[in-house]
């Protein structure tokens, strides 16, 4: 091997370890952040304020919480709304849209390793029953499997491996693909009714083209709301874990069930419609009431006026709704908040 053999493989060498090094101090700051185009909302902050910033109260949310319309003032969300409603309490609300039970339980084991000192005392857990049909379990773009992975796993190599790797978008295979999306069942209860791909409301790329528009209410109520929840399905077995992990780090886990659109489903699907959602909310509250845990259920709390799409079955709030579930889940966290209501009161 010659010299200059030697010198450019040292100066490889070295180049080597400064990118390392670099890696090393700027992908706490990345993916704390942004992990594969997933942006987290902490009311503003980094989602590191998960661990690092003390916090008595830590809300999770999916885009429910986010959600207003644009004729709305900027402080309307529920994220927003929430912590002035707490005002003794240190609030963190953490949200994003499509996020599920299998992210909120990676979230629960990254901060049920914080020190008890800095552990939050009440963590609030929404349960959307659409996130449990297939229409969600399955999209791709909803896994989110990138992200539950990294706070499972918490560690730093894992961070330092998998930022650089996710620019060359490596991770597309285990978040899924459209074509199996497509072929996905959609049931109403337990009984297969079509595919997604095949009951007409969405194209190849999962644009929303109804073939027939004077079916695709009933349709939509179908395929968003109408699943039978299944305790032996990896969401559901999710939400049983999160139960157990915060308890067992002293942290009161409060469940609640999202308000959806019942008076539409049940305008377009008749009193089935709401049999089932009772139904899907009732194998919910068993499974967490087996462990100890009582959900508030808000599934049917509200009629169609509190919601915000005036001619689709969804979960998505109007002003009134929105202001009506911040209440409830204020009032809900007083009610769980150690003596006499009051944050802090557990030696922090």
């Amino acid at each position: 091997m010659d010299a200059r053999t030697k010198t450019f493989g040292l100066r490889l060498l070295l180049f080597s370890l400064l990118v390392v090094c670099v890696h090393a101090l700027v992908t706490p700051f990345v993916v704390d952040d942004v992990v594969g185009g997933v942006k987290l909302v902490a009311l503003g902050n980094s989602v590191r304020a998960i661990r690092h910033q003390r916090t008595d109260v830590l809300v999770f949310g999916d885009s429910v919480a986010t959600y207003r319309e644009p004729d709305t003032p900027a402080d309307s969300s529920i994220a927003e709304l929430l912590p002035r409603l707490l005002p003794g309490c240190r609030t963190t609300v953490v949200s994003g849209g499509a996020l599920h039970l299998q992210l909120y339980e990676a979230f629960g084991m990254y901060i049920s390793r914080n020190p008890p000192e800095t552990r939050p005392q009440v963590v609030v857990i929404p349960i959307s029953l659409r996130s449990f049909a297939t229409i969600w379990t399955a999209r791709p773009a909803w896994k989110l499997e990138l992200l539950r992975r990294r706070f499972i796993r918490d560690s730093f190599a894992y961070d330092l491996t998998m930022s650089p790797l996710s620019v060359f978008k490596w991770y597309d295979g285990i978040e899924g693909n459209m074509e199996d999306f497509l072929a996905a069942p959609v049931y109403f209860g337990t009984r297969k009714v079509g595919t997604i791909g095949g009951i007409g409301l969405f194209d190849a790329n999962f644009r929303y083209r109804p073939v027939n528009p004077s079916d695709a209410k009933r349709l939509l109520a179908i395929t968003f709301y109408m699943e039978a929840v299944r305790p032996d399905s990896e969401r559901f077995q999710a939400m049983i874990r999160l139960a157990r992990r915060l308890k067992q780090a002293d942290i009161t886990p409060l469940f609640y069930v999202t308000p959806v659109d019942w008076e539409m489903c049940r305008r377009w699907l008749g009193d089935p419609a709401v049999v089932q959602i009772e139904a899907n909310v009732r194998t919910v509250a068993d499974g967490l009431a087996a462990e100890g845990v009582h959900v508030r259920d808000w599934a049917t709390a509200l009629g169609s006026p509190a919601f915000s799409y005036g001619d689709l079955p969804s979960e998505h709030l109007a002003l009134a709704g929105r202001t009506w579930l911040a209440s409830a889940i204020a009032v809900a966290v007083k009610e769980e908040a150690a003596p006499g209501g009051r944050c802090g009161d557990r030696g922090r």
